[in-house]
């Protein structure tokens, strides 16, 4: 549905640059509130035109408005009714600009229609075919804040298992954060390693890396098991933000986990220069 008021069509279309309709207005209000990981958008929506109106009440048309994001590739059109409603989106699918336009379109092929509100120039008998525009209304922009996430380090937790030997881990996903367990000498010099920007780094290919690729396998065998764990979520937002969907197998756990921790190895090629200067 291609939307451009400057646009001439050979049917009749109600907005504010064209006197298609006689005596009619679409008028058009949009307001919007963040709360947590919701864009809230409300609007009102009033028509002064009783052709159109009527097809509404028919079920021949609807109103409602798209909604674009073009930072995410977001495309919407959401369906709402004439005066004021409130719909809730995922703020996920949005970032920076979005553009809101109201319009009013045909359910179903309106053909031989007769109506003093239309100009003459259209002449007597006029035909909408299913799909068309009746009504664009004025375009709204808003700029919506990313959310701020928690690094996707806060997900894990490093555990004491004595049993493991020096060097080597497990991973446990089945809390509310993901276990990483190692022996009490590993567990040291880990936590040594994390007092400095350089062993963190380090970290993230030699231990963080690997958690990821397994975390992303088990997940492809059942994510709805780890729905309800507080990992899950912060996890699958990061996912969200990166367009990555996890649980199909488009992707290998290896490529994925790497788009997830930003070219590890790259970044620990950058370390090393930093240690050769």
């Amino acid at each position: 549905m291609k939307i451009n008021v400057n646009t001439r069509y050979p049917h009749p279309v109600l907005t504010e640059a064209t006197d298609d309709y006689l005596d009619s207005r679409f008028g058009t209000e949009f307001q919007y509130r963040e709360e947590g990981r919701q864009l809230i958008i409300e609007s009102k929506l009033e028509l002064e035109n009783e052709f159109i109106n009527s097809m509404i009440r028919k079920g021949k048309a609807k109103s409602g408005y798209y909604i674009i994001c073009r930072e995410t590739y977001f495309n919407h059109l959401q369906t709402v009714p004439l005066g004021a409603s409130e719909i809730c989106f995922d703020r996920c699918n949005f970032f920076k600009r979005v553009i809101i336009r109201p319009l009013i379109w045909s359910q179903s092929n309106i053909y031989k229609v007769k109506s003093n509100c239309f100009n003459k120039e259209f002449g007597s008998m006029i035909k909408f075919p299913k799909g068309t525009l009746l009504a664009i209304g004025t375009e709204y922009q808003i700029k919506v804040e990313p959310l701020k996430q928690k690094p996707l380090e806060s997900i894990f937790l490093l555990s004491r298992n004595d049993d493991l030997e020096r060097g080597t881990f497990k991973v446990d996903i089945d809390a509310e954060k993901i276990s990483i367990l190692v022996n009490s000498k590993t567990l040291h010099q880990i936590t040594k390693m994390r007092e400095s920007d350089v062993g963190r780094k380090l970290l993230v290919n030699t231990l963080f890396f690997p958690v990821v690729i397994e975390l992303i396998a088990q997940l492809r065998d059942g994510a709805s098991n780890y729905e309800d764990r507080l990992w899950f979520n912060v996890f699958s937002e990061k996912c969200k933000e990166l367009r990555i969907e996890v649980t199909e197998a488009t992707e290998s756990p290896l490529e994925v986990a790497q788009t997830l921790l930003e070219c590890p190895l790259r970044n620990t090629f950058d370390v090393m220069e930093i240690w050769d200067e």
